[in-house]
């Protein structure tokens, strides 16, 4: 009996925990009714982001024909008795369900379709102004110059994407302000994006200075310039290319040499320096061009006239793999200067010494020289070279890919007996002549050995 009794008493309690537990529940809401409703009032979306005119559909459910609706603010959506939202005005409020004594708001902000992102850019006597739209519910464009409200307005057809355009007739160098508006199909505005750039004109193009050249050489395949530098120049190249044409290139700021690898022997080279007065501007500012003398002449031609003399550090341009190839990247001989006084700073490989004769040549190391022919004919080879070691050395030529055979040189024990090799040793079995046809041809000589120097190659026709 004590046992039930205590069953009893503890089932009690239960109950009354159970109740007060519920009773606070209630409390803790706007109202008991409310915390019972929640449990199945549900509407199709707790908030709204809406443009102005956009109509849009509520539904409460389970019971829909027990609901009333309203709006906080008809001045910016209204909304039916069966729940229709329409946008009608911009900012925001709430539509309010009701179903007896609970109550439900939804958020509804209400916008006029805008650009994502603007900007401005500087050019001549004008400005761009870019806008990136990803909305298709822009009719137009608005743009407001602020220092003059002056206005204009463009059509964007309801497109996406980016859109350019230009206020024109800027003068001095000033920065200008624009506050631009897109527009919805009812002539809304959106809020506005305000950007801004500077525009330049005469006054900055009478600070530019003209870009002097300090080293321009002509090699056989082409000419290398060194720029005495304008920060913040451009250089256009104008020239005759191999093939006749006319042709320009475009040096980008901050240059030191160009390289006109396909240059026309002869012909005339001019260049005009251009300026970007800012890193995004969209226009350049152009100096008139200067025609380039007193071409430095390095190039090589083969006639009858007179022998060919081709000093070996007078290599091809092009660098590692096209004018030469050394097996370091190291100037050992000491004389780098050589070639980037000559406007070539692309060939620190080579291994030029101070009497300007190549040393410090492996196995393997090759220049590559391009000649012009101007007689057909038979050319013979004879080389400035000093062979001081007991194996004596070894080289190949290649005319145009082709290879001839590998030839061998005797020691002469003096570094310093810059001879011609074959008018020094008459015994000495000469390689064969080249026959060579009118036109360019390019003569690879390559190290077949190492340890000998070499200070140039000698081409004489000889029938």
């Amino acid at each position: 009996m004590l046992k039930t009794m205590k069953r009893i008493f503890i089932i009690k309690w239960i109950v009354v925990l159970f109740v007060a537990g519920y009773l606070a529940g209630c409390s803790e809401d706007t109202g008991g009714d409310r915390y019972s409703f929640d449990k199945v009032f549900y509407v199709n979306d707790a908030s709204l982001k809406l443009f102005f005119g956009d109509k849009q559909q509520l539904t409460a459910s389970p019971t829909a024909d027990e609901f009333e609706w309203s709006s906080e603010d008809t001045g910016i959506a209204t909304v039916t008795a069966n729940g229709l939202v329409e946008a009608v005005g911009v900012g925001t409020t709430n539509i309010v369900v009701t179903q007896g004594t609970v109550h439900k708001s939804i958020p509804v902000t209400v916008t006029i379709p805008s650009m994502n992102s603007a900007t401005a850019r500087a050019g001549k006597n004008r400005v761009q102004i870019e806008v990136n739209i990803k909305s298709d519910r822009i009719k137009g464009l608005r743009m407001v110059r602020l220092d003059n409200n002056e206005s204009k307005e463009v059509d964007i057809d309801y497109q996406s994407g980016v859109f350019s355009f230009f206020y024109e007739g800027l003068t001095g160098a000033n920065r200008y302000s624009f506050q631009l508006f897109c527009l919805d199909k009812f002539g809304n505005e959106s809020e506005p994006v305000e950007v801004s750039a500077n525009a330049y004109g005469d006054s900055y193009q009478a600070t530019l200075q003209n870009a002097k050249i300090k080293a321009k050489t002509e090699f056989g395949n082409g000419i290398a310039i060194g720029w005495e530098g304008v920060p913040g120049a451009f250089y256009e190249l104008f020239y005759t290319n191999r093939n006749g044409v006319l042709v320009s290139k475009v040096e980008p700021a901050g240059t030191e040499n160009s390289y006109l690898i396909d240059y026309q022997s002869g012909s005339e080279l001019s260049y005009s320096t251009l300026f970007l007065p800012e890193p995004s501007a969209i226009d350049t500012f152009r100096l008139p061009p200067v025609v380039v003398e007193n071409i430095t002449n390095k190039s090589n031609v083969f006639s009858i006239a007179s022998p060919c003399e081709i000093q070996a550090r007078d290599f091809d341009l092009g660098g590692e793999g096209v004018g030469y190839h050394d097996t370091d990247n190291v100037n050992q001989g000491g004389n780098y200067d050589y070639r980037r006084n000559l406007g070539d700073n692309n060939s620190p490989g080579v291994d030029i010494e101070g009497g300007s004769n190549l040393g410090y040549n492996n196995e393997g190391e090759w220049l590559m020289f391009t000649v012009k022919v101007v007689d057909a004919g038979n050319y013979a080879l004879d080389l400035n070279l000093s062979v001081n070691n007991g194996d004596g050395g070894r080289y190949s030529l290649e005319v145009d890919g082709v290879k001839t055979a590998v030839y061998s040189l005797v020691n002469n024990d003096n570094w310093g007996d810059w001879r011609w090799y074959y008018e020094r040793n008459p015994d000495v079995s000469r390689p064969a002549v080249l026959k060579l046809s009118q036109g360019i041809h390019k003569i690879k000589y390559t190290f077949e050995s190492g340890g000998y120097n070499f200070m140039g190659l000698k081409f004489t026709y000889a029938e």
